[in-house]
């Protein structure tokens, strides 16, 4: 009598190990990035517009919860002496303005409270504007990194309900 409750009881926390080790996999966060190598030159009041797309790397709103995504831009001087150079980086409703260095970085930190952030959850992409406000420099590099978790498909879920009740009901048989 003891041997086929203990087999029982075995076949009950391999199938919980295995659905724990399941649900996790599924709530693991995935990281697209997109990458843009402009080294564009932006003269006096010029504006440069692109976009990032993470579809690209298999991002689609309906697979995947976007959770938050970060954006790097880099900036750099054109080494010639032209007063003063200022950058305005419009990301969606985002706007920041610098003067520009050697090496000037602009970052974006998107959260669900921008609109930048409902557009990229929605169609996996980005627009971004650089506009020269004042002197020339260069657009260099672009970076969007995002993570977001993959939703579960409901057929797997029910699949792994079903699997636990029938164990449970073939248990009481």
């Amino acid at each position: 009598m003891g041997t086929p409750f203990i087999n029982i009881k075995l076949k009950i926390q391999t199938c919980l190990v295995i659905a724990a080790v399941s649900f996790s996999q599924l709530a693991m966060a995935t990281v697209f990035k997109d990458v843009v190598n402009l080294n564009q030159k932006i003269g006096w009041f010029e504006t440069v517009t692109y976009t990032h797309d993470i579809s690209d790397d298999g991002y689609s709103s309906g697979g995947y919860e976007l959770n938050k995504a970060k954006l790097k831009i880099t900036l750099g001087d054109d080494s010639r002496w032209d007063f003063y150079e200022v950058a305005l980086v419009e990301v969606a409703d985002l706007l920041k303005v610098k003067d520009i260095g050697q090496k000037t970085i602009f970052k974006f930190a998107l959260n669900d409270r921008s609109n930048g952030f409902l557009e990229l959850a929605l169609n996996g992409t980005i627009r971004v504007s650089v506009t020269s406000a004042t002197g020339d420099f260069y657009l260099r590099r672009s970076q969007l990194v995002a993570r977001a978790t993959a939703v579960p498909e409901p057929g797997l879920l029910s699949l792994l309900g079903l699997g636990l009740v029938g164990m449970v009901l073939r248990r009481k048989a």
